[in-house]
């Protein structure tokens, strides 16, 4: 719905004036072409938007955010083969404890892209917002990566000297 608020530009006019407009309601189609568009808004090459298309909507992908929500939403999935439930069980009901521990890796493994995928989309908006000189934003995003560089440093420095101890 950010994207939608911000790349589209009929997006608040119809919420505020269609009585049966649905904030949520996109195809496939509409929503890689909003995905594509915010990859242009990212700072960082890395993210693409076949990646996060498939991270967070490839109903194809079995690990992917909608297949395991939907497994997480609902006691039975049938619909759709790759989060059906299988024979005698509830989604997640009966988890073991080898289940619980892969439940959590996955979301500990894949919540670093979408926290940061979300956090640049985010700044663009706001810094645009603000009507801010993007060298001010790249200025912001250098001193975060040195900062970063400098915990690393510290901690590599605190490990070296406690092997030496």
């Amino acid at each position: 719905m950010i994207l939608r608020l911000y790349l589209t530009t009929d997006f608040l006019n119809r919420f505020n004036k269609e009585d049966n407009f649905d904030t949520s309601e996109l195809v496939q189609k509409e929503i890689i072409e909003l995905i594509t568009l915010s990859e242009s808004l990212l700072f960082s090459e890395s993210i693409k938007a076949t990646d996060v298309f498939n991270f967070i909507f490839n109903s194809s992908l079995p690990d992917s955010l909608v297949n395991m929500s939907n497994k997480a939403l609902h006691p039975s999935t049938t619909r759709n083969k790759n989060n059906r439930t299988k024979i005698q069980n509830l989604n997640f009901v009966f988890s073991t404890k080898e289940d619980i521990i892969s439940q959590w890796e996955y979301i500990y493994s894949r919540l670093p892209f979408l926290l940061m995928y979300l956090n640049e989309i985010l700044e663009c908006i706001i810094f645009d917002h603000l009507k801010l000189d993007d060298d001010i934003y790249i200025l912001n995003v250098w001193l975060n990566e040195q900062h970063i560089l400098n915990k690393i440093v510290t901690v590599k420095n605190d490990v070296n000297l406690n092997l030496s101890i």
